[in-house]
């Protein structure tokens, strides 16, 4: 078994079902971004069965949107096995930089990154943006058979991102002419994009009639404007190829379920392995867990932009008159990227004010 980051693997339960000779094993990789509710119904389903549950995740990564934090919890109740090797990056230097992500120690990865060259401290977002994406075109034409991915925290940020790239593509006469605006939805965000043949699409919804999966992303090799509808041909990265028209595959409000793929945020990024260099948009909203998901997707390098003037607010220079300082700016840097901001179940909040309760008795 390949190890591709630091795994944690907890088991819940063990039985025999009952009439068969063999046990039963449910095994849930990614665990951690299963919300709390939902692993509480999946237990009860698999004690019902008397069966075997595993859960296989990494805690220190994103925690589920909603009520997260429970593999973490349950490691420390139950036990757990732990593999901490990591093998995902190919140089030495590169897997200890993602160790001391993971333990918060972005400092040392800070100088890591500075000192091979991929850390780039811009003047302001839409200059980080544009160096972004002019570094990744000079990547991807360098080495076309390597891969990439562009990530960045929020939605808002992927959006003016994917129009760069796109932009990129059609000078180079990649995409069809077409340029169909469309109201799509992502995570119940409302986004308008165009899309064109050779558009690179994402699914954003889980379609069991259609055999289409959220995250699954794919080519547009034909897309028909029609008197009340589009349709759209899609050749999926698997080889399959669908057909589709915008009224089949839209949510009550008529919001298509595809996006374009140049960019995606960090949170969707998690288990995606990238053979080749990765380009992430660092905000200072990101902490430890996304600055660990976001720097360690790669297996050669991970390329950092940054907003200075964001770097400045936070540490309050800007604010001052100062004159910013590369030395302060990193210190910044370095301080968001090790905020613990991981979720507490209510369970834990309960204890602790009880404890606190116990200690000033």
């Amino acid at each position: 078994m390949v190890l591709l980051a630091p795994l944690l693997l907890c088991t819940i339960w063990l039985a025999r079902l009952p009439k068969r000779p063999y046990v039963s094993v449910i095994l849930l990789d990614e665990a951690g971004q299963l919300a709390t509710p939902d692993l509480l119904l999946l237990m009860q389903t698999a004690h019902r069965a008397v069966a075997k549950l595993v859960l296989v995740g990494e805690q220190q990564q994103m925690d589920a949107s909603t009520h997260g934090g429970s593999l973490r919890y349950l490691s420390q109740r139950q036990g757990c096995a732990r593999i901490n090797t990591i093998r995902r990056q190919r140089e030495a230097w590169a897997r200890t930089a993602v160790n001391d992500l993971r333990g918060g120690n972005a400092k040392a990865a800070l100088d890591s990154f500075q000192g091979k060259g991929l850390l780039h401290i811009e003047d302001d977002s839409q200059t980080a943006r544009a160096q972004l994406v002019k570094l990744w075109q000079v990547y991807t034409e360098a080495n076309p058979d390597k891969e990439s991915m562009i990530l960045a925290q929020r939605l808002k940020d992927v959006k003016p991102l994917n129009e760069l790239v796109r932009k990129v593509y059609q000078n180079q006469g990649k995409l069809g002419t077409e340029n169909i605006m469309t109201e799509c939805v992502v995570s119940n965000q409302s986004l308008y994009f165009a899309f064109s043949t050779g558009e690179r699409v994402r699914f954003t919804k889980n379609d069991y009639k259609r055999d289409f999966t959220n995250g699954v992303q794919g080519t547009i090799t034909q897309v028909l404007q029609l008197k009340d509808d589009i349709r759209y041909t899609v050749r999926l990265d698997s080889g399959r190829t669908v057909s589709f028209y915008q009224s089949d595959y839209s949510d009550e409000q008529g919001r298509l379920q595809l996006v374009q793929a140049y960019a995606c945020t960090i949170y969707s990024s998690q288990g995606a392995t990238v053979d080749g260099d990765t380009f992430v948009l660092y905000t200072t909203a990101m902490d430890r867990a996304a600055s660990y998901v976001a720097g360690s997707r790669h297996k050669d390098n991970c390329n950092w932009f940054i907003n200075g003037q964001e770097l400045d607010a936070q540490s309050g220079q800007r604010d001052k008159g100062e004159t910013p300082t590369l030395e302060a700016r990193l210190k910044t840097l370095a301080r968001c990227m090790s905020i613990n901001k991981h979720k507490a179940m209510a369970s834990e909040y309960i204890a602790g004010q009880q404890a606190e309760q116990e200690a000033t008795k």
